[in-house]
């Protein structure tokens, strides 16, 4: 009797502490990159570091990818070798690859047992599929697509629906291209290999770009993988210079470094860096440089990235501006007065080389550094860079083999793949450079007047074929607002009759002067015809705005502006010439085209 009671006091107290431990959670923590006294996000080489643990209490769900009877666990699991019947062993994987839908971040371990992934450290998507917003790492959330906007080199037409799980689109429905019959691309056949030179890899896998070209890239781990390039003085800049590189990330959690010269005792001289999450400090891609130690000058965009998608960054020093593009496009512009500092250090691709070392989780496709400032205004960037006098360096990446990086500009400065960097076949060749977007302005608020049932536009004459996309007045509306039409003509010579060709009605309920848009339209402007473009309202009385000027032209990016034209009417007419018309000043207008 006694044993048993010393027994049951046994399992009590058991039970008690059992209920306690599993109360208990450890904290979360993060890596939180430190900020200089302006708030700009720098590259100081200190970072606070807290060790990082999220036990849960209910720690047995968050395993369960895991958990699996003592009797399954393989004899050779912990050999660091994925053996027969192993899922893995030893190893690390993006927590996407594991389930793309329900994380969006993160690393897992390989489980004890080698049969399946430990997700506790994975960061679960807090989005919802199919409530019609892309949100987080979804390509889609209902909806339709062109199959060429897809893959147009695999499609020639069709409509693919998106994926239940909004993770792509099902393709089913696409056409397919014909493929010619000739003896190119599934074997390759140039030999054994198919290897037709240090980078023409066009054998077994028929691994090759748009072009043509040799296609691949450099993957980059986020552990320990980067790219080195022996420090060499060509590489100390001044004056104008531009840094630019084709990039994909793979996530955005952490330090994203792309371009850093700089080592782990010493500021770097010039860096760019990628999209990246910290909890404190988020931040867009941004780049900049140290001019003497601790003291820097940088530029951050205005965009953010999506994972899993290649974007192009340049970082351009013109005079005493220092500009970031993102996709050719203009994104942060910052006033600086002073040249990177001269330093000794190796030049690093993928990773930031200090004492508490951060590396891009990602893809590298090409990477130019340039001694003159290449661009000034919005560009569609090269899927693949070409080498010029101007340029120092430029990786194309597509060696596949080895572990040495070439510089076509042959100023040697060949770089070398360590720790987690390999060869890939990916590249941006294959990608769709988005169509960077013109906007031209016309006449200005000189003049005004006013009246009702009025039109008022410009003509123009079309030298390159272009899509309008927008189309925006100058006007001053009633506190009410008003309904504003817009008009667009056209005729195959500028004296003669303009045939209507498409309205856009758009009702306004707040007056002021402002620009007023059309919203986003498409209308193919074709080259070698002539166009009216303009607005029109009715009742309302409406504030419009010219250049009186005599004596004034304009160039767009389509052709030019011929005239003004002014017409007291608020209904538009099927047809009307010009020489029936007021031809009068350049009438307020922004024109946006593709």
């Amino acid at each position: 009797m006694f044993f048993l009671k010393e027994f049951n006091k046994f399992c009590l107290f058991f039970l008690v502490a059992a209920f306690l431990v599993s109360g208990c959670e450890a904290p979360k923590t993060r890596i939180i990159a430190q900020k200089d006294d302006d708030g700009a996000i720098s590259d100081i080489d200190e970072i606070d570091d807290i060790e990082n643990s999220d036990a849960e209490e209910n720690d047995t769900e968050k395993k369960d990818d895991v958990v699996h009877d003592d009797d399954s666990v393989i004899k050779t699991c912990g050999n660091s070798v994925v053996d027969t019947g192993e899922l893995c062993d030893g190893n690390v994987k993006n927590c996407t690859e594991i389930d793309p839908v329900k994380y969006i971040a993160g690393k897992a371990k390989c489980g004890e047992d080698c049969l399946g992934w430990d997700t506790e450290t994975c960061e679960e998507n807090p989005y919802e599929c199919g409530n019609g917003t892309v949100e987080g790492n979804e390509i889609c959330d209902g909806g339709l697509k062109n199959c060429v906007e897809i893959d147009p080199v695999k499609y020639e037409s069709g409509k693919a629906k998106c994926l239940e799980n909004c993770t792509g689109y099902d393709v089913a429905t696409c056409v397919e291209k014909e493929i010619p019959d000739e003896d190119t691309g599934d074997t390759g056949d140039t030999g054994d290999t198919g290897n037709t030179g240090d980078t023409g890899n066009t054998g077994d896998t028929g691994n090759t770009g748009d072009t043509g070209t040799p296609c691949g890239s450099v993957k980059f781990d986020g552990t320990s993988g980067y790219v080195e390039v022996i420090h060499n003085s060509v590489l100390n800049l001044s004056g104008n210079w531009t840094l630019e590189a084709w990039v994909m990330q793979y996530s955005t959690d952490g330090q994203m470094p792309i371009i850093r010269k700089g080592n782990t005792t010493t500021n770097p001289a010039y860096y760019i860096y990628g999209y990246e999450y910290q909890i404190f400090f988020p931040s867009n891609a941004y780049g900049g440089y140290y001019y003497i130690t601790d003291t820097s000058e940088s530029v951050t965009a205005n965009t953010g990235f999506d994972i899993n998608k290649w974007y192009h960054i340049a970082l351009v020093k013109s005079g005493t501006e220092l500009k970031i593009f993102i996709n050719g496009v203009a994104d942060g512009t910052e006033t600086v007065s002073n040249n990177p500092m001269n330093n000794t250090e190796n030049l690093f691709f993928g990773s930031r080389r200090s004492s508490t070392p951060s590396y891009l989780d990602g893809l590298i496709d090409e990477i130019r550094i340039s001694s003159t400032a290449r661009y000034s205004s919005n560009f569609t960037p090269d899927k693949r860079l070409n080498n010029d006098s101007n340029t120092i360096g430029l990786w194309h990446f597509e060696e596949g083999s080895g572990t040495v990086a070439d510089n076509l500009a042959g100023s040697g400065l060949d770089g070398t793949l360590k720790g987690g960097a390999t060869w890939t076949n990916q590249c941006v060749d294959n990608y769709e450079v988005p169509v960077v977007e013109k906007v031209d302005t016309i006449g200005s608020s000189d003049t005004d007047y006013y009246g009702t049932s009025r039109m008022r536009g410009n003509f123009y004459s079309v030298t390159k074929s272009k899509t309008l996309t927008k189309i925006e007045a100058y006007l001053s509306l009633p506190d009410a607002g008003a309904t504003i039409y817009y008009d667009i003509y056209e005729s195959s010579v500028l004296n003669g009759t303009y045939t209507h060709k498409i309205s856009y009605t758009v009702p306004f309920t707040l007056g002021g002067a402002s620009f007023y848009s059309s919203g986003a339209i498409a209308v193919d402007l074709e080259a070698g015809k002539f166009y009216y473009i303009g607005t029109r309202w009715q009742s309302e009385s409406v504030t419009y705005y010219y250049n009186s000027s005599s004596e004034q032209s304009y160039v767009t990016d389509f052709g030019k502006w011929e005239q003004g034209m002014m017409n007291g009417v608020g209904i538009n007419p099927s047809t009307f010439t010009y020489e029936n018309t007021d031809i009068d000043y350049a009438y307020y207008q922004r024109l946006t085209t593709k």
